[in-house]
Formats: C-alpha cells, sequence, structure tokens
C-alpha cells in the first residue's frame, strides 16, 4: 500500500494520520511498513482522511494509476 507516500505528501505524521481513523501511530506504522494486513474498513477509512480514492493507495505492483 501507498499509505506513507500519500500521508507524506499532505504533511501528516503517522499519529496525525491515525488519530483521524481512531488508530494509534502503531498501526500506522504496521501498515505501512506491509507487517498489518488491513480490512477494506481500514482502508476506505484511511483514503478518506487522506482525501484519496482506496484504490489510490494500492501498490503500483496492482496497477495504480499514474500521476
Amino acid at each position: 500500500m501507498c499509505v506513507r507516500l500519500e500521508r507524506t505528501r499532505r504533511g501528516l505524521s503517522q499519529e496525525e494520520l491515525g488519530q483521524k481513523i481512531g488508530r494509534d501511530q502503531a498501526f500506522i506504522s504496521e501498515i505501512e511498513s506491509g507487517k498489518r494486513t488491513v480490512t477494506l474498513d481500514v482502508i476506505g477509512r484511511v483514503a478518506d482522511a487522506l482525501e484519496v480514492r482506496p484504490a489510490d493507495l494500492l501498490d503500483e505492483k496492482f496497477g495504480r494509476r499514474p500521476g
């Protein structure tokens, strides 16, 4: 997932993003490092918090759109 890229583009810390979705900093860190599998619900909440489409959070290897 491209959470780190989208989060840093918006100038948010892991803690700030975690607060936006009701989770802690460690949860965001685990998502970004690939140590945690997330549900579609979590993907949706992260996407909403980052103001992107859920598909925009997918890795490029899964066909992420350019740009």
